[in-house]
Formats: structure tokens, C-alpha cells, sequence
């Protein structure tokens, strides 16, 4: 009997090492031996690299502006970084303040009243008529401009041309006086003379006034031919948003409730 409860004994306690093995519970066989179990699960495995390079976008992308005006300034550079919100160019106002009057007469016209349309045709109509009478003008300050400073450099020319004659005559002068001994006073003045000849060549007041007065002419043109540039964007755009005077007439008769005219 006592070996059999022994048996029974040493079953059971195998059993129980079993569960416990599988449970995954350190436990102890014996003073000598310790038993571990671990559960093995999948994952990713990650490594991060640090390395050195330039990142260029892979995508570029040509911007246009919504208004065609003249660019005041531009707030970046090549290379610069710039998120959404950041403010790129700025335009010149006068020309925005322009291009957004116009805009607004066009869609004022297209619907506002009667009153209102003709009121704002009527405002197109003397823009195109401002341009139409500033593009003679300017067509005539441009000739003549031009004009002037045609005549300013070949006054400049002249000029230069007459100051280096009489340094050569100089020169001349001075080589035939220096191989004589009894003219050492006529040599010194004439050395002298193509000191201040050389000098007026350059710097006379005459040479420098005229060249001042071809640069402020030269500046003038260049405004002019600015300003016609603007006329004829403003003739060109106001010349489509005019009414004409059958349409004036077609507005009329339609506020006015009256059939259409017979021809």
C-alpha cells in the first residue's frame, strides 16, 4: 500500500509541472535546475540611418499671379523656404488700385441696375477717353523727347570732338617747340595748355551739363513710354466694357417699358 500511494504521489506531482511549464511560470524541479518558458510573438524589426544630402523636390511648379502688374518687391530669395501664408511679391498699388476699379466697373455693369450700368459705361467711357486723348499726347512727348536727346548728343559730340582738335593742335605745338632751346617758356605754357585741356575733355562744365541733360531726357522718355504702355492696357480694356450707343439706346427703351424702335 505504501508504494502504490507513493506512485500516485510522484504522478501528481508530475502533472503539475506540466501546468506550470505551460502556463509559462518559473518554477523549480529541483535546488539545482530552474526552468523558464517564454511566448514567441511576431513584430517589425527598425533601424534608423543618419545620413548627409540635399533633398530637392521631385515636383516643381511654375506660379503665375491672378493680376498682371507690375512686381514692387520680392520677399524671397532663390532657395528660401516658404509655407502656406507666406507673402512671396508685392505689386505696385497704383497699378492693382487700376486693374481693380476696372474690374469692379465691369461687374457693376453686369449686374447692377439700369441707372447703374449707365452710370458705370459712362465712366468706362471717359477712361477709354483718357487714354484715347493721353496716347496723343504722349505719342508727341515721346518724338520730341527723343528729338532732344538726338540733338543733345551731337551737341555732347561736337563739343568733345573741338576739345580733343585743340589738345592734338597742342601736342603738335609741343613737338615742334621742343627742340628749341629759346622756346623753353612757350613749351612750359603749352604743357600747361594740355593739362587743362586733358582735364576739360572730361570735365568741363559744358561736357558735364550735357550729359546730365541727356540723362534726365533719357529718364523722361523712359517715363513716357511707361505711361503709354498703361493707356493702352486701359484703352484695350475699356474699349470692350463701353456701351455703344444702340446699346444705351436698347437699355433705354427697355426701362422705359417702350417697344423697340423701328428703322
Amino acid at each position: 500500500m505504501k508504494n502504490k500511494k507513493r506512485a500516485a504521489a510522484i504522478i501528481a506531482g508530475a502533472t503539475a509541472v506540466s501546468a506550470l511549464v505551460v502556463t509559462g511560470v518559473t518554477l523549480y524541479v529541483n535546488a539545482a535546475t530552474k526552468v523558464s518558458s517564454f511566448t514567441v510573438s511576431k513584430d517589425s524589426i527598425g533601424q534608423e540611418i543618419e545620413l548627409n544630402g540635399t533633398v530637392q523636390s521631385e515636383i516643381n511648379n511654375t506660379m503665375y499671379a491672378a493680376v498682371d502688374a507690375k512686381v514692387a518687391k520680392v520677399h524671397v530669395k532663390v532657395g528660401d523656404a516658404v509655407k502656406k501664408g507666406d507673402l512671396l511679391i508685392s505689386f505696385d498699388e497704383d497699378r492693382i488700385d487700376y486693374l481693380k476699379s476696372l474690374a469692379e466697373y465691369e461687374a457693376q455693369a453686369s449686374e447692377g441696375s439700369y441707372n447703374n450700368t449707365i452710370e458705370m459705361g459712362n465712366r468706362t467711357q471717359a477712361l477709354y477717353n483718357e487714354a484715347n486723348i493721353n496716347l496723343g499726347v504722349l505719342n508727341q512727348q515721346i518724338a520730341d523727347t527723343e528729338a532732344a536727346i538726338l540733338a543733345k548728343e551731337h551737341e555732347l559730340t561736337e563739343r568733345k570732338a573741338k576739345l580733343a582738335g585743340d589738345g592734338a593742335k597742342i601736342q603738335i605745338a609741343l613737338i615742334d617747340k621742343s627742340g628749341d632751346a629759346s622756346a623753353a617758356g612757350e613749351v612750359k605754357d603749352l604743357q600747361k595748355d594740355a593739362e587743362n585741356n586733358a582735364y576739360a575733355q572730361y570735365a568741363n562744365s559744358d561736357i558735364i551739363r550735357l550729359q546730365e541733360e541727356i540723362a534726365q531726357l533719357n529718364a523722361d522718355l523712359a517715363g513716357f513710354k511707361e505711361y503709354k504702355q498703361e493707356m493702352v492696357s486701359q484703352k484695350a480694356a475699356t474699349n470692350t466694357a463701353r456701351l455703344t450707343s444702340g446699346q444705351k439706346e436698347q437699355k433705354q427703351r427697355h426701362s422705359a417699358n417702350l417697344p423697340p424702335k423701328k428703322h
